[in-house]
């Protein structure tokens, strides 16, 4: 892959790991759009076992509640910040959850070909552009084993309020989390596809209340818990949020997950 690219993600995240503001908040997993997608792949693999692999995994602050906390898989997370596996092992011991922390490179996850029952990312996939994203793809669906998934979470290009809250925080330099080029649900299909992946089910999250994001970060929690004057229709929005099968939300979801099989 691109030498450079990979250095100005690394760059900016290692600036994120290391900043109080934004090292480590853990998340509302029944409020959380990401954490229901993810509670949603789990029932794909209800009925298996083995190795979860979280792939560029920061602190895990999903991944560790929820994957954890059904016992049956050997939870492992990657990442190449030492700092934000730390955190991950404090959570992780704060939460009682037994888990394994792997020092190491996306593109060259130090795990043999077909060893992994599920390879996970979330906010990973989206920070590298063209030949770069698919040699991603291509080393997750590597080491996943025949019969097992990749699952992948995504912002999502086509939710209109996400991409002008990124475009406007870019040009005002506010805008933290360094290269990002998210992708539009078929162009994260075809992904997928290009890398081998079979059987590929589509979901998404949070095309309702996405306006959220066009506020100030330390405001948006207050926003989420009344986003609305009305607290009924605040409800209905937020139930309607987290319907991942919802047609809405798989094409216009702030977030966007997609599992395949590999075979």
């Amino acid at each position: 892959m691109s030498i450079q690219a990979k250095v100005k993600v690394q760059a900016s995240w290692d600036r994120i790991w290391t900043d109080r503001r934004y090292l480590f908040r853990p998340v509302s997993l029944k409020n959380d759009t990401i954490s229901v997608l993810l509670a949603r792949a789990l029932k794909t693999i209800e009925k298996s076992s083995g190795i979860f692999l979280d792939v560029g995994s920061g602190p895990g602050s999903r991944t560790i509640p929820l994957v954890g906390k059904l016992g049956k898989f050997r939870l492992m997370l990657l990442d190449n910040s030492p700092k934000a596996l730390f955190e991950g092992a404090r959570y992780a011991s704060a939460k009682k959850v037994k888990a394994y922390f792997v020092k190491g490179d996306a593109f060259r996850i130090p795990f043999d070909s077909n060893s992994i029952a599920c390879t996970f990312s979330n906010g990973l996939n989206e920070h590298f552009d063209d030949r770069d994203r698919q040699e991603l793809f291509n080393e997750m669906a590597r080491v996943t084993r025949r019969g097992g998934v990749v699952v992948i979470i995504v912002p999502n290009k086509l939710n209109p309020f996400h991409s002008l809250n990124k475009m406007v925080r870019e040009k005002k330099g506010s805008w933290i989390y360094g290269p990002q080029y998210d992708f539009t649900p078929p162009e994260l299909i075809r992904c997928m596809e290009k890398a081998g992946l079979k059987h590929i089910e589509e979901f998404g999250a949070g095309a309702f209340t996405s306006w959220i994001r066009l506020f100030a970060r330390e405001k948006q929690q207050r926003l989420v818990s009344y986003p609305t004057p009305f607290k009924i229709l605040n409800r209905a929005l937020h139930n309607l949020d987290m319907k991942v099968d919802l047609a809405i939300n798989k094409k216009f979801g702030r977030e966007i997950m997609v599992i395949g099989k590999k075979f």
